[in-house]
């Protein structure tokens, strides 16, 4: 056997994908190498692993030679440290966690872990580009993005092409990178036909007293109304109006209005800068003119007002939906509008996947008098229009319905809500008081006006067992005036399952959240509690220590604690890392992994020891 010679350097660790193309090239050519150590290996000046010094320790492939082969520059790469008795040693009899170490590197050195008909492009845009292309349901995927952001945006992409994301996530192709830990090569989105959709636009409401929450409830939001359906646009409107006397009525947060505008303003820059939505509108004084001529239309008033007389804001919303497409409001063939509280929270661990744009379109269309829908459901686990429904998502026109021994319309949802404009702007004007100040809040005027219909004009979703879809819960404002703690309270009410327990009994049927924040972030009631806490920490070491840890827990389980009646808990502690994409997918791994198992992803760095302190003092 004759080998050209390789000037380069000596091999010392690392260099996983020059390892991993290194094995490869064995395994092409058909042989094994009995005999691999540092010492045989060199690093040529292109930066390739080779063997040197070859001899008799050559030997034809076979599955169990490569293996073999494939374990010892694993081990090489990994354990610096090692004398070459100790690599040896390592090689026969590789203990629980260098086989545990060694595990991924092996799925792809020693397998094909890229079969699958699945395509695949190399950018995300090429991706959204081939999408009228597809016949039918497929598998789509493209380089692993950084960000949660860059997921949103082309999930967005694919809903509005016409198609629905049945599952997503990290697909089971591997790479190997510098420290030989196996990374995922792509994300993959899985994608069918949608059904029908009207044309929906979400409009997102804030104020400036929401700044200091804002860009993190705007993440949840995104993502969140990523898997809910293709809305034609995502709209974030912004009032940046001064509070009627210079004080807001219903202030929650401490501040003037000057420097909480400001602080919006840096907001909402980061929010245009990170794609978090398709664009903001911000709503300022300069537009008293537009207030004039909504009053007028709406409620017949001659009046530039902008609040109701207790404090509720309604001129910035009904200004935008009055304003012309070539103006900026929503587009010409848009019929319906998705408005919702920036601060509200939606919890999808109940149903992941659920076309809430569809049901819409096929609840207006199914009433043709309907003028508003009340979605999402709210939390509830003993409604009675459960207990002898028919499976599945229909949509109530009154109380009489739900058999709750109530008469009348349902209240239209301000905080997250449909409405059919078209429908509503045949309605007007609204009775307005006659002075110059809303007597009332707008929807409550509209509330009045509905009632005055004979016909089915305002809907309720309501979702029968088996059947799920997931639901909202609305913060109340006081809540906001700790940041720290609003943050917190939110991320486990995305993402507590209702069937933990805690304060979902409490919840079950309100829309604002119920029980002290202590109750919601309180979880672990286990006789021993494993703590992790991390930042910026690669998703395969990241995914690797979980992995060691509930091996060494099931181990521990079956043996003393088990025998001991101790249970065991984990809370893993996130502290705001930069790649949101491995969070939201660690997340869901840890999630396969642990039953006992609670994951906080902060919005915003709290530090180590601030992290740890939490998680012990709380248990999460």
């Amino acid at each position: 056997m004759r080998r050209p010679f390789v000037p380069g350097a000596a091999y010392t660790a690392g260099r996983g994908a020059a390892l991993a193309a290194l094995l490869h090239a064995w395994r092409e050519a058909g042989l094994c190498m009995r005999n691999v150590k540092r010492e045989n290996l060199v690093v040529a000046r292109d930066g390739s692993v080779h063997i040197v010094d070859i001899g008799r320790d050559v030997v034809p492939y076979s599955d169990g030679e490569f293996q073999s082969m494939a374990m010892r520059v694993y081990l090489c790469g990994t354990l610096r440290g090692y004398t070459k008795e100790q690599l040896a040693e390592a090689c026969r009899a590789p203990r629980r966690c260098e086989q545990a170490w060694w595990g991924d590197f092996s799925r792809v050195v020693c397998g094909d872990m890229d079969k699958g008909d699945a395509h695949r492009f190399d950018t995300a845009a090429a991706l959204a580009a081939a999408l009228p292309c597809l016949a039918g349901a497929a598998r789509l995927e493209a380089p692993v993005p950084h960000r949660l952001d860059d997921v949103t945006s082309t999930t967005r992409s694919i809903e509005r092409s016409g198609w629905v994301v049945t599952q997503q996530g990290f697909s089971e192709a591997l790479v190997v990178n510098d420290r030989l830990e196996a990374a995922p090569a792509r994300y993959g989105w899985d994608v069918a036909p949608a059904g029908e959709r009207a044309a929906v636009t979400v409009v997102i409401k804030c104020c400036a007293q929401d700044a200091a929450v804002l860009e993190a409830q705007m993440r949840h939001l995104a993502e969140a109304l990523g898997v809910l359906g293709g809305w034609a646009e995502v709209v974030l409107l912004a009032e940046m109006l001064p509070p009627p006397g210079g004080e807001y009525l219903r202030a929650f947060v401490e501040g003037e209005y000057e420097e909480l505008r400001k602080e919006l303003e840096q907001t909402l820059q980061g929010i245009e800068t990170a794609g978090l939505v398709d664009r903001v509108v911000r709503v300022t004084t300069g537009e008293a003119a537009a207030f004039r001529k909504t009053n007028a239309r709406w409620f017949g008033l001659d009046s530039e007002a902008t609040h109701a007389a207790a404090g509720q804001s309604y001129a910035s919303f009904l200004a935008f939906v009055d304003r012309a497409p070539e103006d900026g409001g929503v587009g010409k063939d848009v019929d319906v509008v998705l408005q919702l509280d920036s601060d509200v929270i939606i919890n999808t661990t109940t149903a992941p996947r659920f076309d809430l744009c569809e049901h819409a379109t096929r609840a207006f269309k199914e009433h043709p008098a309907a003028v508003t829908l009340a979605a999402l459901p709210i939390y509830d686990n003993a409604s009675p229009r459960q207990a002898d429904g028919v499976p599945g998502v229909r949509f109530d026109s009154d109380y009489s319905s739900w058999g709750s021994g109530r008469a009348g319309p349902f209240r239209f949802e301000v905080r997250f809500g449909f409405l059919h404009l078209q429908r509503l702007r045949q309605l007007l004007p609204l009775d307005g008081g006659g002075g110059d100040v809303l007597p009332r809040p707008w929807y409550r005027l509209l509330d009045d006006r509905l009632a005055l219909n004979p016909r089915p004009v305002s809907l309720r979703m309501t979702v029968t067992p088996p059947a799920a879809a997931p639901f909202f819960i609305h913060p109340p404002n006081e809540l906001k005036a700790s940041r720290d703690e609003y943050l917190y309270v939110a991320e486990r009410a995305a993402h507590r399952t209702p069937t933990d327990g805690g304060p979902w009994a409490a919840q079950a049927g309100r829309v604002d959240l119920t029980g002290p924040p202590a109750e919601w972030l309180a979880e672990r009631r286990e006789d021993l509690v494993v703590v992790v806490v991390g930042r910026n920490v690669e998703y395969p070491r990241a995914r690797l220590c979980l992995d060691s840890l509930h091996r060494d827990i099931t181990a521990s389980t079956t043996s003393c604690f088990a025998r001991a009646g101790v249970s065991v808990g984990v809370v893993v502690a996130d502290d705001a890392s930069d790649c949101r994409t491995a969070v939201a997918e660690l997340r869901k791994f840890a999630a396969g992994r642990f039953d006992n198992l609670t994951f906080v992803a902060h919005a915003t760095r709290q530090g180590y020891l601030r992290n740890t302190a939490h998680c012990i003092t709380r248990k999460s």
